[in-house]
């Protein structure tokens, strides 16, 4: 941060503020969202929303460079998590399937003497039938 805002300890208060203030936003919407069902809470809870989100609006006109620090996080995190996804997909999770007595007796009666193709599929998931 010291190079990107050229050590100024204004710039980064400016972004640190911008960051707080979306923050407080976020959650501000998010429980302005969840009180929409309670009609008693509603206005309350809008009016508080509204003020945050006009504080956020003016504070990042007054001081952008919060939007510069922002970008910065978001493409990182988004960059690491596309990252971290393809890593993960290309995981073995399972080494191998150890099927008890009754497995096998099943297998071995379905087989035929020809290959068993076994398909994972979670509970509740699968095709119905």
């Amino acid at each position: 941060m010291t190079i990107i805002f050229r050590a100024s300890v204004d710039a980064q208060a400016g972004a640190y503020a911008t960051g707080v203030l979306v923050l407080m936003t976020s959650a501000a919407v998010a429980v302005a969202m969840t009180a929409w069902r309670q009609e008693h809470r509603r206005v309350t809870f809008l009016s508080i929303t509204v003020v945050f989100i006009y504080t956020s609006i003016a504070n990042i006109f007054e001081r952008p460079e919060g939007i510069k620090i922002a970008s910065i996080f978001i493409l990182s995190i988004v960059v690491m998590s596309l990252v971290s996804r393809a890593l993960r997909s290309t995981e073995l999770r399972v080494l191998g399937v150890e099927p008890d007595a009754l497995a096998t007796t099943f297998i071995d009666e379905a087989a035929h003497g020809e290959a068993v193709r076994i398909i994972a599929n979670r509970p509740g998931t699968g095709m119905n039938r």
